[in-house]
């Protein structure tokens, strides 16, 4: 847990544990830039797999009856009842607002979007790159299938 160890967390993070950080990165980014104490469940319990997180956060009854969809999801616990946000656009744009970080101008929130849709390519095209022939695979088992797509990523990325 993010801060000090006495508070209860003002939002949960249920995003999969694992070498690769994916869209629950900018999730804890910007959670560690609010300043507000946080819990990355899934981190801690070291839950892999988006269905086991999943099963982790209905079996926490924290959100009962509310939709949840594929995660990175967040549970806010600093409104009542706690309500989840799904999506990391959603999440980032919630956040972002919620603690005066997205801007006051339509610029700045256009400027903030951009940055997170910017996140959203980055992380699709990675996906691809490392996982080629199926998404739910690891990149060991198809990590002969990825090399060329995985030089063209990077090779990408040095010209950003």
């Amino acid at each position: 847990m993010e801060g000090s160890s006495a508070e209860c967390p003002s939002y949960k993070l249920y995003y999969h544990f694992g070498e690769f950080a994916g869209r629950g990165e900018p999730v804890r980014m910007l959670l560690h830039l609010t300043g507000t104490v946080w819990e990355d469940s899934c981190c801690e319990k070291q839950v892999c797999r988006p269905a086991a997180v999943k099963q982790q956060l209905v079996e926490s009854r924290e959100v009962k009856g509310q939709p949840l969809l594929f995660p990175p999801t967040l549970v806010d616990h600093t409104v009542s009842p706690p309500i989840a946000i799904t999506q990391l656009p959603c999440i980032m744009q919630y956040l972002g607002e919620k603690h005066g970080l997205a801007g006051n101008s339509l610029q700045d929130r256009t400027r903030a979007l951009q940055i997170t849709m910017t996140w959203n390519d980055l992380l699709a095209e990675a996906m691809t790159a490392f996982h080629p022939i199926k998404l739910n695979e690891s990149y060991q088992s198809q990590k002969a299938e990825a090399q060329p797509y995985c030089l063209l990523f990077s090779s990408s990325l040095r010209t950003i």
